[in-house]
């Protein structure tokens, strides 16, 4: 494990990236729930489907015996969806004032 102790050196790839389904999944349903339990309208969830789109083509992008696009899939596409979450609950917030 090259004294590393992240999942892909513990399990493995394919069980790594399987993981890595699960916990975007759950991400989904936290921020679906996070929407619900603020109020906020369906603008907010219109943009999570949009979130949930992103998230999928990470998947598309690092495959199990391809992992030469980790680093778009991982930084340009976490980033995306990081910024697209701020400018949604901000515009949603700003046009229920």
């Amino acid at each position: 494990t090259s004294g590393l102790f992240s999942l892909p050196a513990q399990w493995g790839t394919g069980p790594s990236l399987w993981a890595s389904r699960v916990l975007h999944a759950g991400c989904l349903v936290l921020l679906w729930a996070f929407g619900r339990a603020t109020g906020l309208s369906a603008l907010y969830f219109y943009g999570l489907a949009g979130i949930a789109l992103l998230m999928s083509c990470q998947h598309f992008l690092v495959r199990k015996g391809d992992l030469s696009k980790m680093g778009t899939a991982f930084f340009i596409v976490n980033g995306w969806v990081s910024i697209s979450m701020l400018v949604l609950v901000a515009v949603d917030v700003f046009l229920q004032r």
